[in-house]
Formats: structure tokens, sequence, C-alpha cells
């Protein structure tokens, strides 16, 4: 997934995510990018950080696609394989796993990212594969802001333990709120207003009292953007939240 060239900056920020390594040369003037880090070398990381205001570097804390560098080395972490993603799960319990989260961390932020984007804490929620087991989690970040205080995070997720987060994420990072991908036909669709309504509820609800922005992104196909472009004032006024909309392709 690449970003497409209509990116709604609501507040004025800029920001995307880059899931496959690019040409460094084409990344100037954003706010906020998310890299996968392993892809750059230390002078490309550099350069990002020189045109660019926050780089940060994508970390999985509970899945490791098949692709991976690490996919082979880490056999004994797997869990079960995703039903959806070229992924599997990882066994957050195992004695090895905070180590190989640790090391995988640091990999990273020695790169010289600014700090880390955290994927998929959202397997421990209450509908999660290891639903109750958020705080093996929680302890692995709070870890590695303890050893690296200076470096920032964005928490994919997370916002049903909003309370246990706020002070450890730049903001909420929200995916596919309005949309959703339909994996049996292989293309995005909008979801319906009663389906999106309770988290938009409770986007409002959190955005007062933490005064944190909101991270928005929907992996929409050009003809569904048109369509969604016109739906969204109707179903949110977005000035009542500090807003940074991003779109991005469809998977496929």
């Amino acid at each position: 997934m690449q970003p497409i060239n209509q990116i709604v900056n609501i507040h004025d920020q800029k920001w995307t995510i880059f899931y496959n390594k690019v040409n460094v040369e084409q990344i100037r003037g954003y706010d906020l990018i998310i890299i996968e880090s392993e892809h750059y070398s230390l002078k490309e990381i550099t350069f990002l950080k020189v045109n660019n205001a926050i780089v940060l570097g994508y970390f999985s804390l509970s899945e490791l696609n098949i692709n991976h560098h690490q996919f082979h080395n880490q056999s004994h972490l797997l869990h079960e394989k995703h039903k959806n993603w070229d992924s599997y799960y990882l066994d957050i319990t195992h004695k090895k796993y905070k180590d190989y989260a640790r090391k995988q961390m640091i990999s990273s932020l020695e790169k010289g990212v600014d700090g880390l984007f955290l994927d998929n804490i959202d397997n421990t929620s209450p509908w999660g594969i290891f639903k109750g087991q958020e705080d093996l989690l929680l302890s692995v970040i709070q870890d590695i802001k303890n050893e690296y205080p200076f470096i920032k995070l964005l928490i994919n997720g997370g916002i049903w333990m909003h309370e246990k987060i706020a002070a450890l994420t730049l903001g909420w990072f929200v995916e596919s709120l309005f949309t959703r991908y339909d994996f049996e036909y292989q293309k995005t669709i909008a979801r319906c207003k009663s389906e999106f309504s309770v988290a938009v509820e409770q986007l409002h609800a959190i955005s007062k009292p933490y005064k944190l922005p909101v991270y928005l992104i929907e992996y929409c196909s050009p003809d569904l953007l048109a369509e969604f472009n016109h739906r969204l004032p109707l179903y949110w006024n977005l000035q009542c939240l500090p807003i940074h909309l991003n779109y991005q392709y469809a998977i496929g």
C-alpha cells in the first residue's frame, strides 16, 4: 500500500505511512512519517529526519509477517497463522518474547528514528485473540520508554484502554473508522453510520480530557474516496477534534 495523491490534512498536519521501501528523495516536508526502518540505512534515515519533522519506525507488538527478516529466527514465538494476513500471531506469554520485542525496538531506534509506531496492541482487546493480556504489552512499551525516555511513541488502537496509554502515545491512531475491507470480495466498502457511531462518540469523549490529536487512516480505493469525502462532513463535525486524516489505496 502506497499513499495516494490526495491526502486530507485537517489542522494542517501532513503525515503518512510507508509500508515498503521508497526513494527517500521523494519523502520531504511531512510532519510525521512512519517507516519500516529495516528497509533503510542509517544514512537514509538521517536524510528523512533532516527533511521531515518526526520519523517513527514501525514495530508490530503481537504479529510477525512471514516476509520479515526475523521470521525464520523466531519460530519458537509463533502462535498461529492470521486468517487474513501473511503473518503469525506472536506468543506474547513466551519467556523469550520480551527480549525479542526489546531487541527489535532497539534495532529500529539505533537506526536513528525519533521513536516507534507500535501496531497490533488490539490483539489484547476484549475482542482480540489475546484478550485480557494487555498488561504484557504495556509492560514492554513502558520498559522501552524507561530505557529511552526521550523517544516518541504512537500506538495504533488501544482506545478501549485509553486511560492506560494516554501518557505514552503521541495521539489516538485509528484505522478504517468509516470504511472496512471485505476479505471475501477483496474490496474496501463504506461502513454504515451505525457501525462507526459508537467509535466516533468514544473519540469525542476522550479527546477533551487528554487533548491528544487523532490520526485517522482510511484505506480507500479512488472510487470510494469521492463517496467518502462527500459523506464524512455529514457524519462528523471534524472541527470538534484535532484530526489528521490520511487516505491510502485499498489492499490489492
